[in-house]
């Protein structure tokens, strides 16, 4: 890239220590060019020039970019109350803004797992991703809680099934084993007809995982799932109302990769980056 286009504060793929990494522009470097934040381990690395940086991570460092903008470090706004995800002791904990210190920093409550709360303080340098109002965070705690307690069960009840010699189920609240519908061999002994697939999308938008396979297919490089979702939904391929739709399509392409092996369509190329594979 041009040395005209580095924007304070905006985030760009550049080249570190041999690898491609996702950066954040945090100023000017005394010592030449620039002083940036690795976004995936929260390190501080130099940029020495304009020619490391491949291009930019984000649709707001592009736009400032096209506006001739040359520090955008402040664009950030931190809304008490909201939690957000802040860097604290090395990983990324939830924190609710309590108070604003003045010159881009905060005070706020971490809200730790165990229930306890410590205080911190923090520059919006360490925020990633958008806040939240906090009874919506811990509504939305509790639900992934009760998701993540169905696999234990579910390892509960084949322990249970070798104990006692009989199969044991994990069965809704809201059905009987007689109100399930039949399974494997017993639907084909009974001539259940096969399960049909998915039908196409209403307003002809392609499931996530496939949206991510025609952008890396138009790329021809690797990406990281969120140039992934910028470009599918700026092509039209995907459109999502979640919250968090990065890591969702992050976690579909994992289990792709987990559960189909070398029939998989992607492959890992680097910490954080996908590519199809040829």
């Amino acid at each position: 890239m041009r040395k005209n286009e580095v924007v304070i504060g905006g985030r760009y793929l550049a080249k570190v220590s041999g690898r491609v990494v996702p950066v954040r522009i945090t100023g000017q470097s005394p010592y030449g060019g620039w002083d940036a934040v690795n976004t995936e381990t929260n390190r501080a690395v130099r940029i020495r020039g304009s020619q490391r940086l491949r291009r930019p991570a984000d649709a707001a460092t592009r736009q400032a970019i096209a506006g001739k903008e040359t520090d955008m470090s402040k664009a950030r706004k931190v809304v008490l109350g909201h939690v957000y995800s802040v860097a604290v002791g090395g990983s990324y904990l939830p924190v609710r803004v309590d108070s604003a210190l003045g010159h881009g920093r905060y005070e706020g409550v971490c809200l730790q797992p165990d229930g306890k709360e410590k205080t911190v303080k923090f520059s919006t340098d360490r925020v990633r991703g958008d806040g939240v109002p906090e009874d919506q965070w811990r509504k939305e705690q509790e639900a992934g809680k009760q998701e993540r307690q169905i696999p234990a069960l579910q390892t509960a009840a084949k322990v249970a099934s070798k104990v006692l010699g009989v199969p044991v189920g994990v069965v809704p609240a809201c059905a009987s084993h007689a109100d399930r519908p039949p399974k494997g061999k017993a639907a084909k002994a009974m001539g259940e007809p096969k399960p049909r697939k998915k039908a196409d999308r209403a307003d002809g938008t392609m499931s996530g995982l496939d949206a991510a396979a025609k952008v890396l297919a138009d790329a021809g490089e690797p990406l990281n799932c969120k140039t992934i979702l910028e470009r599918a939904i700026e092509k039209g391929y995907w459109k999502t109302g979640g919250k968090t739709p990065s890591a969702t399509v992050y976690a579909a392409i994992l289990r792709e990769i987990q559960k189909k092996g070398d029939a998989s369509r992607f492959a890992k190329a680097d910490r954080g980056m996908f590519t199809l594979k040829a």
